[in-house]
């Protein structure tokens, strides 16, 4: 060991490890080794508290870890570091109304056979096609009744898709594809 590194006992719990700290050490660096031995966000990290209760900042360790060796520390985070996120889980886009696609691209001019078969020549070998393909494909069968906002509209027809049928899941197809056959 060198001769101004000293080990500090520092505990979360009822785990506890020894850190090697050295005078001068940077700050962040001992952030992160705490961080990484308690499996904390070392951004939460302030500081060490002693058992009889006073707190230091992680500066003061890395300046003068000798102070901190004859005893053991608590680590000090900030409250937020084991608080359960309050955000509700991510939800899936909203999909596009069907109206609002009708009105984009008009797909009753395209016959469902037609546009089934380009669908799957477009489609890989297991079937999948993802919605750059689906976009195309579908461009193909409309022709020459494309609108401006064709592309988008079939992009959006694509979610809407992809939204309304299980299909998917039953048939372990990647999250950006559905199945053009069976």
């Amino acid at each position: 060991m060198a001769a101004d590194a000293v080990s500090i006992r520092v505990r979360v719990g009822d785990r506890d490890h020894a850190v090697l700290c050295s005078s001068g050490m940077l700050v962040d660096e001992l952030r992160y080794v705490l961080g990484s031995a308690f499996e904390v966000d070392a951004a939460h990290i302030a500081g060490l508290v002693s058992d009889a209760g006073v707190c230091s900042p992680l500066s003061l360790v890395a300046r003068a870890p000798q102070a901190f060796a004859s005893n053991t520390y608590t680590l000090l985070v900030k409250p937020e570091a084991f608080t359960e996120s309050s955000a509700e889980p991510a939800q899936p886009p909203q999909p596009t109304p069907l109206a609002t696609i009708a009105g984009a691209a008009n797909l009753n001019a395209v016959d469902v056979d037609d546009a089934m078969a380009i669908l799957r020549e477009q489609s890989d070998a297991s079937g999948r096609l993802d919605k750059a393909a689906f976009v195309v494909g579908l461009e193909a069968a409309l022709g020459d009744n494309q609108t401006p906002r064709s592309r988008a509209a079939l992009a959006a027809l694509f979610d809407v898709v992809r939204s309304r049928t299980a299909i998917h899941a039953a048939t372990r197809v990647p999250p950006d594809c559905v199945r053009a056959r069976a």
